[in-house]
């Protein structure tokens, strides 16, 4: 059985402070035979926040007036989140001209391949290794 550091290594990971769950999901995907972003397109450069400014005349509803609410919603698809965040009420239709290119109208859980790339469990993981892998912190709430 190989250690940490040779399981990360083998991977190609930049970490190997691997926790038991992480251990456990390279441990599977190395089972199945599969290839961790194998043919994956490169990821784009990340797209830098213009400066805020106080001097905007009319600036967007501010993410607290949407709490408790869906009058924001565009898709006509969002929920109210009963233990979420203010910044987590969002809807896709908000996401960018990358998504309404996918989904031009409705809301992208519509997308017939929405299941297959947002909810399959191996998927998620190759995600998840991914932003761990640049630096994205995982905070200890990240699967509720």
């Amino acid at each position: 059985m190989a250690d940490n550091a040779a399981l990360a290594n083998e991977f190609e990971l930049p970490f190997s402070d691997l926790t038991p769950t992480e251990r456990e999901m390279l441990l599977r995907t190395q089972n199945s035979g599969l290839a961790l972003y194998e043919g994956a397109p490169d990821l784009p450069p990340t797209p830098r926040s213009p400066p805020q400014s106080d001097s905007l005349p009319h600036s967007p509803t501010p993410p607290q007036c949407r709490y408790g609410n869906t009058e924001w919603c565009s898709c006509n698809n969002c929920g109210i989140l009963e233990n979420g965040t203010e910044g987590e009420c969002i809807c896709c239709r908000e996401m960018g001209t990358v998504l309404t290119r996918v989904q031009p109208a409705g809301c992208i859980t519509e997308h017939p391949e929405f299941s297959m790339l947002c909810l399959n469990i191996s998927v998620l993981r190759l995600l998840y290794f991914e932003l761990r892998g640049l630096g994205y912190p995982m905070h200890d709430d990240i699967h509720r």
